[in-house]
């Protein structure tokens, strides 16, 4: 069991690191200060404290009212971030988490491990946490809140929390008070005092008992429920069928039916889906499932089952289906667009640029087909770009567009880079001078023009470097006005003679 805190107790307390900020709320005893940056608490102020004590101390102390709501919905998102460690999480107070990792930890390599990924992913969005892992929860929450950051408590050491204050018990701030003016400060002092001698210290059996009950619970000896936050409903959209159906029309019209009550869903949420599943369940028992995926987020049914149809086939139906369950997954929010208004058409059924293009390749010729290239910073031509997602747009002509100014007043690229250079037969007049005729492809072409060289050496700082000879690069023409990218391989007075390729052909 681990619990996981937010320091400060509030979101925007830790988005501000130089300035003094402090998060002020209004109570009985007047505004107090309930959250603070590492700025303002190096200044003086403290939870609990006085705006006007805080000001007095710090006059260019920053204050702001907190947003308790906004800072609990992000509590709730971090929760639902939590679920990949645990199915068991829990909201502790305003800014905590319970998560019960028993028989989970493994899967992230152990204890210390599940605690490192935590604090490093949640170090990436701007959160400070401190985490305690613990064989009870409130053994765990006590040493989140009160230990060093990161501690583990094994099992059957709970006595190495006796030096805690006894704010760790998590009793009321009268219990505390009360305690501390019996001299009790510390949760070893308390388990010192008898059972009996303790409830004649307090006013009524009951607060005698919840002290004992707190202490209790942080050994195990009484088990602490926890109420687990439910995950968020998955987007799931079944359609039950009065008479099972056998031909793939009724299949076409029962994912109709179901991509238009995803759609409604996904738009009153502002979301879309960057892949659908749809099962079929059989009347002997059996399944058959179809998918499609999508370069951006969507849910404009015309595009989908576009999609979905040349995998219609794909569904068994056997002796009929009695079901279907279509489910959207990758969900992502989508922002609303304009409706057209020419001719009363809804834009959504209307998909600008090239996502309908590039989804529709990538279902039918599979993932890893359809891709752009963008620049690289290499000289070597064949590293010179790479494949990245079709889906770069803006970004990828930008890249493109500062690539061709880079590119001012150098040698030519041909139109078409082979992937692999091809072997070529090479006569050259002089040994170092451009070459006049050469077989390619069991072709002999004589070359009437040749420029170059131009000389790529080997990049030395990369691994498999060592004994890449340097090429010399020439672009020629032969007698039919074909132009050609070739290239020489190494030096006629190294101890192995030159092999000549071609790389490409010029347009």
């Amino acid at each position: 069991m681990w619990t996981l805190r937010q320091n400060g107790g509030h979101e925007q307390a830790v988005l501000c690191k130089t300035a003094p900020l402090v998060l002020m709320a209004h109570e009985p005893r007047g505004i107090r200060i309930i959250a603070a940056n590492a700025a303002a608490h190096k200044a003086g102020a403290y939870v609990g404290q006085a705006l006007n004590d805080a000001r007095a101390a710090c006059p260019h102390l920053v204050a702001e009212n907190a947003d308790l709501q906004a800072d609990q919905a992000t509590l709730l998102r971090l929760a639902n971030a939590a679920l990949r460690y645990t199915p068991i999480v829990a909201l502790d107070g305003e800014a905590g988490l319970i998560l019960d990792i028993t028989g989970c930890a493994h899967l992230f390599g152990g204890e210390e491990s599940l605690m490192k990924d935590c604090q490093k992913r949640l170090a990436a969005i701007g959160f400070s946490i401190s985490l305690g892992l613990a064989p009870t929860p409130l053994a765990a929450r006590a040493l989140a809140r009160f230990g060093s950051g990161a501690d583990i408590l094994a099992g059957g050491a709970i006595n190495a929390l006796d030096g805690f204050p006894i704010e760790a018990l998590g009793l009321t701030s009268e219990r505390n008070l009360l305690l501390k003016r019996l001299g009790l400060k510390r949760i070893g002092d308390v388990k010192a005092v008898p059972r009996a001698a303790l409830e004649r210290r307090f006013r009524s059996k009951e607060e005698a008992l919840s002290v004992r009950l707190a202490l209790d619970r942080l050994s195990g000896d009484v088990a602490e429920a926890i109420q687990a936050i439910h995950p968020p409903e998955p987007y799931r959209f079944a359609l039950n069928l009065a008479e099972p159906l056998i031909d793939h029309i009724g299949v076409g019209v029962a994912l109709n039916q179901l991509l238009i009550t995803a759609h409604h869903r996904l738009e009153h949420e502002g979301f879309g889906a960057r892949a659908f599943h749809l099962t079929a369940f059989r009347a002997d028992g059996g399944t058959s499932s179809i998918a499609v995926k999508l370069s951006e987020p969507a849910r404009d049914v015309a595009r989908i089952a576009r999609l979905f149809t040349p995998h219609l086939p794909g569904i068994d139906c056997g002796h009929g289906v009695d079901a279907f369950v279509l489910t959207a997954r990758f969900v992502e929010p989508v922002a609303h667009t304009q409706s057209s208004m020419v001719s009363g058409q809804n834009d959504t059924h209307f998909c600008d640029g090239l996502a309908p293009l590039i989804d529709t390749l990538t279902n039918r010729l599979g993932p890893g087909h359809v891709f752009a290239f963008q620049p690289h910073h290499s000289h070597v031509p064949e590293r010179a770009q790479r494949r990245v997602s079709p889906m770069a747009g803006s970004s990828l002509a930008q890249d493109w567009a500062i690539w061709a100014e880079t590119q001012t007043g150098s040698a030519p690229r041909p139109f078409r880079l082979f992937e692999r250079a091809e072997p070529a037969e090479v006569i050259a007049s002089v040994p170092d001078g451009p070459p006049v005729k050469f077989v390619w492809r069991r072709v002999v072409h004589k070359i009437t023009r040749a420029t170059g060289p131009e000389r790529i050496a080997p990049e030395w700082w990369r691994a498999g470097a060592e004994g890449v000879a340097v090429r010399d690069y020439y672009a020629v023409e032969d007698e039919a006005g074909r132009r050609f990218w070739l290239y020489r391989a190494g030096a006629y007075d190294a101890a192995e003679p030159p092999r000549w390729y071609v790389h490409g052909v010029f347009a």
